[in-house]
Order: C-alpha cells, then structure tokens, then sequence
C-alpha cells in the first residue's frame, strides 16, 4: 500500500499545501486512522494558522488507505464521491475535495495496475522452486575452465567462475565452510566496507529471494530463528522486523518449508492428527490475547477430506507487548502433522524460543519484510467488498445432514473453491459440491461416511473461500436452522400451544360459528335484569358441550395416527355427509335458531342445560369444517409430534374458542354483553347476514369442487322444499304463543311445540340423508375420473432411472381436502415454477393423491420413517438419491438451493 501513496504524498504537496482541517469531525466509526484521529484532536483551526504539510499528508495517507479498501474505483470515478472524502477534510470547499478525488482516483488506478502486475511477477518469477544439489559443466561461467574442485572437511576454496555456487550449493559442509569463511572476512569491516565487499561479490539473480530462501549479508540477523527439522519439512519462527522498536503490535510468523513428497496436514482428523497449533502462553512480555492467522490451505487430491499446506508457507500472530520498552521473548510450543500421499502421517512437537530485543544494532532490518507481505496476501479476510456469504444451513435428508452456502459475488466467477472444518471437533467432508450461477456460488457439503450420522446443525465451522485465486474470504459461523428439509417434532412445545390457544380464539369469527353466537347471545337479553348467576349458567352449559366435543375429536385423531394412517385437519371436508350435513344444519339453525332461543322462556333450567351442551357441540362442528384450512398447520404438526401433544393442542385449540366465553364468566355482570348487543341489534343483524351468506357460498363450494355444479343445481330443489316447510312450521310456533285460552293448558302447548320441533328435524334429517348419500356417489364418480392425472404407484427404480440421466424428480402426494396442498399447487408448484424447474433443472413432476385411502401410495410414505401427514413432498437429485421430504410448506428458495446444490458435477 506504501507504493500507491509515493504518488499521492507528491502530488499533494503541491497540491493543497495549507489546507486546514476543523477539530469537530464525522469520521466514519470503522476507520482505524490512529495518526488522523489524533492530529484532528489537537488541531485548532482557530489557533493554528494551518495545518503542518507532514500532518496534511498523513491524513491523506490514512483516509486513501481506507476509501481504496472500501470503495471500488468505478465509486471514486463519481463527482459525487467528494461526499466520503469530506469527514477528513471538513474545512476544505467542494473544488479543493474534488481535486482530492481526481487525485486519489488517479492514485489508486496507477497502484492497482502496480499491483497487479507486482504480484504476477512474484508468483511467476520470486517465488522459490526445487534447489538444486548437482552442478553440471554447462554451469560454468565459460567452459572449459576451472573445473569442480572436491575439498576436504571444514576446507573452504573460493572459486568465482563456479556459476551459482553460493545461491545452490546445498552440500552442509560446504555450507559451513562459506559461513566460516565469511565471518573471518567481515570481522573488522565496518558497515561501509561490508556494504562495498557484498556489493562486489553479490548475484543478483539471488536478490530478490533474499528474506525468502536466502539471507541478505546486509541485513539483521535478529527475528530470525533456529531452524528444526522433520523427516521432509523444516520450520522456524521469524519475524517482520529484528526489534521491538517501540511498537505496539509485532508481526512473527511460523515459516515452514516441505519437500515436494509431503505435507502438512491442514485441518484436524483426529485428537492426534491436527493442524498446526502454536502455544504462546509461555512468552514474556505480550498480552495474552494474541491473533493467530492460517493461510489459505489446498484440497489433497487423493483424499479430498484432507487440507494440506505444501511448498513455502507462513502462519502468522501477531502478538502486543505489554512493555514497548522491554525486550519481548516468544515462547512457542508448535504441534503440527507432518504426511505423505500415501496418507501416513507422524505428529511433531517442537519448541521454540524468540527474542527480540528493544532496539537493533543493525543499520538495516533482517529483510523479511516482503517475505511478510507476500504471507499475508495468503491470509484470508472475514469481510470482502467482491463476496459475501448470503446462506448457510444444515439440512437433514434420508442419508443424513449436509450444510448448503450460498456466495453472492459482484466478480465474474473463474474458478471458486472452499475448505471448512469443524472448529471444535474433527468432522471431515467429502469434496465440497459446487454449483456456478452468474454471479451467485451454490455448495453443498457432505460429511464423510465415518461422520454420515454426525448432528451439523448446532457446531461452529470455520469456513474459507478462495475466489479467482485473489480474494480470499474466512469466517467462522454457525449455520441456521434446518429451512428445506422436515424432521420430527416429537419434544414438547409452548409455542405449539400458544398458536393453537390463537388459533381456538379466530374460530369465533368464522362465518359459519360467528351469527351462531351473536344470535345465542341476542337470546339472552331477557336475563339481563336477572342476577348474573342465570347467565353464568346458560354460558358454562355452552362451554361444556364445545370441550365435550373436542375430547370426543381426540379420539380418531389419535386412532389414525396410533394405526399409522394419514392424517390432516381438513379431512371432513372430503367427508361430503358430513358437508350436506352442515349446510342442511346450517340453514335450519338460521331457520328456527332465533325461534328455539325465544322459546326457551317456556323451558324448565333442566332443558335450558341440554340445549345449551347442544349448540356448543353443534358450534365445534361447524368449526370443523369452516376452521380447517387455517388450522391444518397447527393440528397437522401436533399429529406430527408425540400423542400427548396431540391432546394438548386440540384442547388448547377449545380452551381458544372458549377463551370469549370464560372471560364473560370471570366478569360481575356478564349481562351487560348481550344489552351492548341488543343496542346494537342492526348493525349486528348486518354483520349476521353477511356471515351467513359467506358460509353459505363456502359449503357450496366445497361440495361443488368435489361433485359437479349439475348436482348442486339438484341438490338446490330438496333444500329450497325443506326451507319452505321450515317457515310453515315457524309461523304455526309463533301461533301458538299467541294461545292464551284457559281451556288449551300450558303443558298441551309444550307438547305441540316440541312435536313441531321433531317434525322439523325428521324432514331435515331424511333430505339430508339422501342429498348426503347422492353427494358421495357423485364425489366417488368425479374422483375416479381424476385418477387418470394422479400416480396410483410411485416406481423408485424409475426416479433412480431418471436420475442416472441427470433429472431431478418431484413427488408430491395431495388430497382433495387438504387445504395447504391447494395453497402450495397455487403459489409454489403452479406451472411456471415447474416449467422453469423442468427447463433448468429437468426436474420430472409426479403427483399422487390419497383422497380414498391408496394404500400404496401410503406404504411409500411410510419408508421415510419421517412423518406421514399431508401434504407430502419428496425430493430426488442426482446427489440426493434417496430423497429428501420437504416441509409441509415448503419455502420456493429453499427449494431452488436444492435444486441448485445438488446438480451432478461435470
């Protein structure tokens, strides 16, 4: 970065040489700039007749360091970019920031292209290969001249037209003998006599590799440590500078070098077989809180669940001394895996000890400031302007967990690769799949077989990207909550039985219970000068007959479930005498309900009480089958779950549609309800009617989808008859309470009332038996014509069949009555979601349908031991050949990830 600014530091000199800069500043919260922040804390721009030059290109150093890692060039290209530049020169006009602009653009443009090509350089030219160990004639300054000369031991012969002898010689004893030699040369020069004899005798072929491979004779030897050993590697701790030097923070780094049969084991295996880990807890003088950083490793690829680091490479920590004025001695207990490609590897133990004393002798620094520079450029970052990491989950599937990522990245994709690795434990992965889209990277991850059954979804992973081999991205991350896939919920749940507490209280506003009540409670306005016991009774009897009804649900629900059979909350609204039932029911209740209701002044407490029971079990029904689609997700997981929760939300479910009533019992004076009520008798007639007709429209429509619209015109002739008879019977009722001759007693009149109330229901109950009976016929007749568009049988040697050639295959098992499968068919499986899906992905639609009991269909639900409620979706890629089952409501995105990360691999 120090190049970049050579041309900015000049330029500004001449630039805007007296510009000053206020005290008060909004500097951005993530800029770092020590020197800026504390130049513009003792500035006073009234005091100060401006600001020193050094001052000025010091901010301006720290300011275009920042921008230039935050904003891309094509941002700094804008006028409109003076914005980001002024926090760090608030005094200046817009003309001086502009110029600032044209200047930084200018700047980093000519460092970038440095940059580019300075890297290339390195990686093509500097960067060290095998050493040579035997020296052929052809070497030879000029042939035929001084010949290879074999000394003996501890001898030394100087030979300058022996071409790279000092840069490749790697016999040891030669080696001593140089060094031997060199230091009797050098022992009464000064730094100028040595610079000139270095200078003289130097290869320049081997100067840019000084601090890499080779020391620099001009250079400090302190921060260069001892260097040990294994069978093909050799390591040692360096570090940037050869003193302390007053600094708060130092850069070491563990160098190691391995030869081209091994390498170092990347990522940890097992307790014994681990990556390098270095142990600083023994150093003198640094705080304790010290930052190691990996560089990026590379997949081995004979075992891909191994990382491997090979070559030269550097990891490097950055420690701070407690003391800047003391020497800081670094005491490092480094354990690393050393292994071969035959996968035999050997752990090692060493132990390292660094000093770097507080100031040098050396005129120059031990060299290996490049050496530094280059190693970072290998650490990755956990933030990168050009990646981002959107998705992270672990999702369960028939052969077990995988994590899924999604990158999105603002660069064209070359190539992409990615290492992860469990950060507490040793869980290995097979090679990651990965999956190019534009600009957006799918992966899915594998456990190996040993880790197959291994729990992904609660452990932290340390998760490097390696994009176009130039950024390099790292963070550690716990992914989120299973989002495509279902498992079972079999633990107990609160917030189960708080949606279904809220779900029981909505079904007091359903069209079909709603004029119900209010009609129930418009009948006792003739309480309300009584004592509000009479009240509380008639509400408990109402209260007791919907929990007798919903204890008496329990029981099929939980038979269904014990017998394994496929259940939904929505299943009576396939049961059509059940449906004819309600709507005949529902019509009559409109009939004769208010007339009931004003009849029961004539009614003992005895019979108030069963009438009462009555209408809260008929008012369950009706929730039944108007609360089914809204409630099926709630019941559907419950049935999911263990049998006690089963019980429990069916009862918070009543406990919900009871909670308006039990509130009335808990006040003083309940009666005030249905006087507020009687006030308001129009606009509650309104809201009653519009109800009713809402309910009305729904029955039919529920019978109608699943008959034919001929057989409602039918079934239209029977109801309009019943409600003809109906109001014939109603105005001979509202006759005989007008009877009030002594010869007709009270007892005779009770009589006709209830017979007239039975003749009713007889007529009724005969219309509704035989429109109940045509309905099913009719219902059977339209199903059977349907079959042909539903798979009577799923044949899984076919989806395997499909899938070798590269398809993905969808199942999907639905039922008329199942309320969720039509909401889903309409917003995620319509036809152009499964046209697009067709096109990118050759997915292969299959839909089945239970709505009369397939037991063949039911025994493939059954082999995914997951869950066996409706809907039910299973889905096949060429990586999940086993299916997957999504969730009842599956999630479109969640959905294309799939079908993203699991595409074969070219």
């Amino acid at each position: 970065m120090k190049r970049l600014y050579l041309y900015i530091v000049f330029c500004l000199t001449f630039f805007n040489a007296l510009n000053t800069v206020a005290l008060e500043t909004d500097l951005p919260e993530d800029f770092e700039g020590k020197a800026t922040r504390e130049i513009l804390t003792h500035f006073n721009p009234e005091e100060d007749d401006y600001m020193p030059v050094a001052d000025q290109l010091s901010i301006m150093y720290e300011a275009g360091t920042y921008l230039y890692d935050k904003y891309p060039l094509e941002e700094m290209k804008k006028k409109k970019f003076i914005a980001q530049i002024r926090p760090f020169f608030p005094t200046d006009d817009d003309e001086a920031l502009e110029g600032k602009r044209k200047l930084l653009y200018n700047g980093s443009g000519i460092y970038k292209y440095g940059k580019t090509k300075y890297t290339e350089f390195i990686n093509r030219y500097l960067v060290p290969h095998t050493i040579k160990k035997i020296h052929s004639a052809d070497e030879y300054d000029h042939d035929g001249e001084v010949p290879y000369i074999e000394v003996p031991k501890g001898e030394y012969v100087k030979v300058y037209n022996f071409k790279k002898f000092l840069s490749y010689s790697d016999n040891p004893e030669e080696t001593e003998a140089i060094k031997k030699f060199e230091k009797e040369q050098n022992t009464e020069q000064n730094w100028f006599d040595k610079f000139n004899d270095v200078i003289r005798t130097i290869e320049w072929k081997k100067v840019a590799l000084y601090g890499i491979e080779y020391e620099n004779p001009l250079y400090s030897k302190e921060g260069i440590g001892k260097t040990e050993r294994t069978p093909n590697s050799a390591l040692r701790i360096v570090s940037r500078h050869s003193s302390v030097n007053n600094a708060a923070e130092l850069e070491f780094g563990l160098q190691t070098v391995t030869a081209k049969q091994s390498f170092l084991l990347a990522n940890n295996i097992s307790p014994i077989l681990t990556k390098p880990k270095i142990d600083l807890s023994r150093s003198e003088n640094i705080d304790t809180n010290f930052q190691i950083m990996y560089p990026v490793p590379m997949h081995s690829t004979v075992y891909p669940q191994i990382y491997k680091y090979t070559g030269t490479n550097m990891i490097i920590f950055k420690v701070y001394p407690l003391d800047p004025q003391k020497d800081v001695i670094l005491k490092a207990q480094v354990s690393l895996t050393e292994c071969d490609y035959k996968n035999n590897c050997q752990p090692y133990d060493f132990q390292f000890e660094q000093k770097l004393p507080v100031k040098s002798n050396e005129i120059f620094d031990n060299g290996l400031d490049n050496y530094f520079f280059r190693a970072s450029s290998r650490i990755p970052s956990a933030h990168h302007k050009n990646l981002e990491l959107t998705h992270f989950s672990s999702n369960q599937g028939s052969d077990g967990q995988s994590l899924y990522l999604e990158f999105k990245s603002n660069k064209s994709v070359g190539t992409f690769n990615l290492f992860i690795e469990d950060t507490d434990g040793y869980t290995t992965f097979q090679e990651p799949r990965i999956h190019l889209q534009n600009n957006r990277i799918f992966v899915r991850i594998i456990p190996t077989e040993q880790y197959k059954d291994a729990d992904l979804s609660n452990a932290e992973y340390l998760i490097t990207a390696n994009l176009n081999g130039q950024i390099l991205w790292q963070q550690a991350l716990v992914p989120d909550k299973i989002s495509a896939a279902s498992q079972l919920q079999d633990n107990f749940s609160f917030v189960l039985l708080l949606t279904a507490l809220f779900s029981g209280f909505l079904l007091n506003l359903m069209p079909c219970v709603f004029p119900l009540l209010m009609y129930y409670f418009l009948s006792l306005y003739y309480l309300h000068k009584r004592q509000a016991i009479a009240f509380k009774q008639r509400i408990r009897a109402l209260t007791g007959g919907i929990f007798c009804a919903a204890i008496l649900t329990i029981a099929p629900v939980v038979t269904d479930k014990f017998r394994n059979i496929p259940f939904g909350w929505g299943i009576q609204l396939q049961n059509m005498p059940f449906i004819v039932t309600m709507l005949f029911a529902g019509v009559l209740a409109v009939k004769i309900l208010k007339r009931i209701l004003a009849d029961t002044i004539y009614t003992n407490a005895s019979a108030l009480k069963y009438i009462d029971i009555g209408l809260g079990i008929f008012c369950w029904l009706l929730a039944l089958s108007c609360g089914a689609p809204y409630m099926s997700e709630v019941i559907n997981t419950a049935c999911n779950s263990s049998y006690l929760t089963i019980i429990l939300t069916i009862l918070a479910v009543a406990l919900g549609f009871c909670l308006p009533l039990l509130l009335l019992l808990r006040s003083e004076t309940p009666q005030t309800f249905a006087v507020w009520l009687n006030r308001h008798k129009t606009s509650v007639g309104i809201l009653i009617k519009s109800s009713l007709g809402v309910a009305f429209v729904w029955y039919l429509w529920l019978i109608g989808e699943q008959t034919s619209v001929k057989f409602i015109a039918k079934m239209l002739l029977p109801l309009g008859i019943a409600v003809y008879i109906v109001s014939i019977c109603e105005k001979f009722l509202q006759y005989l309470n007008g009877i009030f001759e002594e010869k007709i007693t009270p007892e005779y009149l009770h009589k006709l009332r209830c017979g007239t109330y039975i003749l009713i229901l007889l007529i009724f109950g005969v219309l509704t038996s035989v429109c109940g009976w045509r309905a099913q016929i009719s219902h059977k007749q339209t199903f059977k014509a349907k079959e042909t568009s539903f798979a009577q049988t799923i044949d899984e040697q076919q989806i395997q069949n499909d899938i070798q050639q590269g398809h993905s295959v969808l199942v999907a098992v639905n039922a008329d009555w199942c309320f969720t499968c039509r909401l889903n068919n309409f917003l995620i499986f319509n036809r152009p979601n499964l046209h697009k899906w067709e096109q990118r992905d050759k997915l292969k639609f299959i839909s089945a349908d239970i709505s009369n009991y397939n037991p063949n269909i039911i025994e493939y639900m059954r082999k995914f031991k997951t869950r066996i409620d409706l809907p039910f979706y299973v889905l096949y890629t060429p990586i999940i050949r086993n299916g997957i089952v999504l969730q009842r409501a599956p999630d479109l995105g969640d959905i294309d990830r799939l079908l993203l990360y699991n595409k074969s691999t070219e």
